[in-house]
């Protein structure tokens, strides 16, 4: 341990970049007395950078850590990036505004989870939050949640006979808040999303303008601009400096949408912005492919057998919290299901051909899709990766040709140059058991509840 301490203090920064949502997420663990300094280095130069992994993570570790020392060092992090950390939540409070059936979806699934649970006092504080909760984001004076004399004795009496909670006294307060909520929220709920909820995908980016126009969030950089290819220049990085007013609804389950901020350079960045979703696992798969990719260029075999550069297409992943991010727009993409269904015919068929100008150009241009298409399928099976249908098969447009015999040789090259680091691909997805996703917590939490009952 002494001699891992010795060389990260040799060892610059910036180099732990592209780790860092996985350094973080062993804050609680004993190496964390080790990688203190570099995070604390990272918090002094790069606050920007490590925020959004920090603020992600700490919504577990603090509660996870049980040494006093770690818990102090966690608490500073936490408090070197208290103002950064407020910026974000603006900048989120404003774009989940554009997601009000996601907010409203997350909220009643806490609700079921609060109303389910065994009763005791905790359960009934944490019932009135979270409905003033609600009524702070949608609504302004319409319920009064605050705690009535009658309230205060029944909390009183189960802290006198320690804590011994009386369900037969609890359930009817939980019945008439119950009653409450829905006496005072109904019509509201009906004039702001409609009856069956057929208003709830008509918010706009103007409405959300009061906060994204406050000149707080324009210290905010443009995500993703850091990297451990380079030492990062903070002066030549990208603010954001305003929004464009045209926003793109995705036909999507959770309805994800395209917002442009433009940047104190000029140039638009475009981003899809998910709620009510947990795109952790999405940053860390891209994560992994980056290292493939890296793998891919090291491997001396792979090299000499292909003359272009092949790699997987990867794109910019910004998790801001378990239930909100935003990923990198690609232009220039169509899905594999568009490409099929269009069924081109002899002319349409000249026209991609006619793109070259030589036999060896359709030849290069053929071998450059065939490699790549056989490295991100090998990829992707290594990785397990799932829920790969048709819509959700982006290709970048070109010529749609393959060759058995050279897709077939690619995936051999790159399955062995996979297989040869497979320590190094197995230590980085070690995140996913250290911070589980909020899916997987809730189908444990599911099937425990289920088991219980059966057993019953």
């Amino acid at each position: 341990m002494d001699l891992i301490a010795d060389k990260l203090q040799k060892i610059p920064c910036w180099i732990f970049f592209d780790c860092l949502y996985k350094i973080i997420a062993y804050l609680d663990k004993p190496i964390a007395l080790k990688l203190y300094p570099v995070i604390k280095r990272i918090v002094k130069l790069y606050p920007q950078l490590i925020v959004h992994p920090f603020k992600l993570s700490y919504e577990t570790l603090q509660y996870s850590i049980q040494d006093p020392i770690l818990k102090h060092n966690l608490e500073l992090i936490q408090q070197q990036l208290n103002r950064y950390i407020l910026l974000v939540n603006e900048f989120i409070e404003a774009l989940n505004q554009l997601n009000p059936q996601q907010q409203f979806d997350i909220w009643s699934k806490e609700l079921f989870h609060l109303l389910t649970n065994d009763v005791n006092t905790k359960d009934i504080d944490k019932l009135k939050e979270h409905l003033i909760k609600l009524k702070n984001i949608l609504f302004s004076n319409i319920i009064n949640l605050d705690e009535t004399n009658d309230e205060q004795s029944m909390l009183s009496n189960t802290q006198d006979n320690n804590n011994d909670i009386d369900n037969t006294l609890l359930k009817p307060k939980i019945t008439s808040i119950r009653i409450l909520f829905k006496n005072a929220c109904e019509k509201e709920f009906n004039d702001l999303f409609g009856k069956n909820g057929e208003l709830l995908s008509t918010i706009s980016l103007g409405d959300t303008r009061l906060i994204l126009d406050k000149s707080s969030i324009h210290e905010l950089e443009i995500p993703e601009q850091y990297t451990s290819k380079k030492k990062p220049l903070i002066e030549h990085h990208i603010k954001i400096v305003g929004f464009d007013e045209k926003l793109l609804v995705l036909d999507s389950l959770r309805l994800p949408k395209r917002i442009t901020i433009r940047g104190h350079d000029e140039n638009n960045y475009r981003f899809l912005v998910k709620a009510g979703e947990d795109i952790r696992q999405d940053q860390r798969i891209e994560a992994l492919f980056s290292i493939m990719n890296d793998l891919y260029d090291n491997d001396p075999n792979y090299n000499q057998s292909n003359s272009a550069h092949i790699a997987v297409r990867t794109y910019k992943v910004i998790p801001m919290s378990s239930k909100f991010g935003m990923i990198e727009w690609l232009d220039n993409i169509r899905p594999l299901k568009d490409l099929i269904e269009e069924s081109y015919n002899d002319s349409e068929l000249d026209i991609i051909t006619n793109q070259v100008n030589s036999h060896e150009g359709f030849y290069t241009l053929r071998r450059q899709f065939i490699t790549s298409y056989a490295v991100l399928c090998t990829s992707q099976y290594i990785l397990g990766t799932g829920d790969r249908h048709q819509s959700n098969f982006v290709l970048l447009y070109r010529n749609i040709l393959i060759t058995v015999g050279l897709f077939r040789a690619t995936i051999i090259r790159t399955m062995n140059a996979l297989c040869e680091n497979s320590d190094l691909l197995l230590s980085t997805m070690g995140v996913f058991i250290k911070e589980p996703l909020m899916e997987w917590m809730e189908y444990a939490l599911k099937t425990s509840k289920q088991v219980a009952r059966n057993g019953m």
